[in-house]
């Protein structure tokens, strides 16, 4: 689990969608509040913008491809504390799917 702003999800979420094209899937987010959840397709970033966050929400990203979860992780919404972890991991693997 990373703990990321809203505006760094954003920019993960970027990536996320570019590889969901890529492998052809669908790009799933739950956003886990309190003891529910609700998931939402994103086609793209205007899609994750009418999901409401706060500060400490869980949401859990998962690539499907041919209805198995290809691509998963957890991003807390919180101090961005994790941004250097993020942008090694994360911005370089998205960057090499652009090309």
């Amino acid at each position: 689990m990373y703990n990321v702003t809203r505006d760094m999800l954003i920019e993960i979420l970027e990536g996320y969608i570019k590889l969901a094209k890529k492998l052809d899937g669908e790009l799933v987010v739950l956003n886990k509040v309190d003891d529910e959840a609700d998931e939402f397709l994103i086609e793209n970033i205007k899609d994750f913008n009418l999901i409401k966050t706060k500060k400490n929400d869980l949401l859990e990203i998962t690539i499907y491809v041919d209805d198995e979860d290809e691509v998963y992780e957890e991003f807390v919404i919180g101090d961005g504390s994790d941004y250097s972890k993020v942008q090694k991991i994360f911005m370089k693997n998205f960057l090499s799917i652009s090309k």
